[in-house]
């Protein structure tokens, strides 16, 4: 009697994905804005709230960055399933940004302030990285 290592071949496969999945303990994203001071204004909140001030016409790029926490380990960049910034395109224009400048890792976006008024409008991360379903709110003053 022969035994098929089909079976056994997909078990093992089986095996090593949830024990990858269950040693991390946790992932997510970091939030940061290329040469601009982001602040965090609330992280216990169901949707951790960054805060980030430019003028009118300025341009600025918020970057993405998924990790995953190993239990007892540092966190360690991961590529996310999926990603997306949503904004006003009344009060920003979408510019194309520097593909080589970034990794697998992060998802970036490059806004421009068109408004010419003085307002506080959201921008928002929505992504997905090891089943994780996240949320980021980024708080933009635009001043004159």
């Amino acid at each position: 009697m022969e035994i098929s290592r089909f079976p056994l071949c997909v078990g093992f496969l089986l095996f090593i994905t949830v024990y990858d999945v269950v040693q991390s303990s946790s992932a997510g994203f970091t939030i940061t804005a290329v040469g601009q001071s982001l602040d965090l204004l609330d992280e216990a909140g169901e949707i951790p709230i960054y805060h980030c001030q430019m003028k009118i016409g300025q341009t600025v790029t918020f970057v993405s960055q998924g990790y995953v926490a190993p239990r007892g380990k540092p966190n360690q960049p991961s590529k996310p399933d999926a990603g997306e910034w949503l904004f006003d395109d009344h009060v920003f224009q979408l510019l194309p940004n520097e593909k080589n400048l970034f990794d697998k890792t992060q998802l970036p976006v490059m806004l421009k302030a068109l408004t010419n008024v003085a307002i506080q409008t959201r921008v928002r991360f929505i992504g997905k990285i090891l089943g994780y379903n996240r949320k980021y709110d980024v708080l933009v003053d635009i001043a004159n």
